[in-house]
């Protein structure tokens, strides 16, 4: 890289319960920090776990996986602070979003996992829903439909599809890990 530094990949199979043997590589190759890249949060456990019991202190980059589980920022928060990630943007101050929560919380008796997530979730249920009550089931008027959404309001903010449907709107924000709660990161 222009910065010359060298990056130091070691990888692992999903099923994966022991990484005591990428760890110790990595730690023998003296990095500067540490991405962590999992793909579900029981795997992010047992990598945090393993790297905490072999002293790895960060800095940490992480994925939306152990940020976006609460489970795992309230086991690590300690081991994490400081660790830094992106997240999807999402209107904290929409009050669906205090509503779906607090519904979710009633039913399952513990908070929303993966907000980044489940925002734009619920908001593409109700698109779906509006655009099936204004276009009817035909798949090409659905479509259509879906063309001419400008300025959607929702629990993921505003949203806007293109002329090839993709959304114009998406936005992803760092974060950082602050005692035990994700705050938008300021340099």
């Amino acid at each position: 890289s222009g910065l010359g530094g060298e990056t130091v990949v070691e990888k692992f199979e999903t099923e994966a319960t022991d990484m005591r043997t990428q760890i110790t590589k990595i730690q023998g190759a003296k990095v500067d920090g540490y991405l962590i890249f999992t793909q579900a949060p029981a795997q992010a456990d047992v990598l945090l776990k393993q790297l905490q019991e072999a002293g790895v202190k960060g800095p940490f980059l992480l994925n939306d996986v152990p940020l976006g589980d609460s489970n795992l920022v309230l086991k690590y928060k300690d081991y994490l602070e400081g660790a830094i990630g992106t997240s999807a943007a999402f209107d904290k101050e929409n009050p669906d979003l205090a509503k779906l929560k607090e519904a979710y919380k009633a039913a399952e008796g513990k908070d929303l996992p993966f907000l980044y997530v489940m925002a734009p979730a619920y908001d593409a249920v109700y698109v779906v829903k509006e655009a099936l009550e204004k276009a009817g089931e035909d798949p090409v008027k659905l479509k259509d439909y879906l063309y001419t959404v400008k300025g959607r309001k929702g629990l993921a903010g505003t949203l806007s599809f293109d002329a090839n449907g993709d959304a114009e709107t998406a936005q992803y924000i760092p974060v950082i890990l602050k005692n035990g709660a994700l705050e938008d990161y300021k340099e």
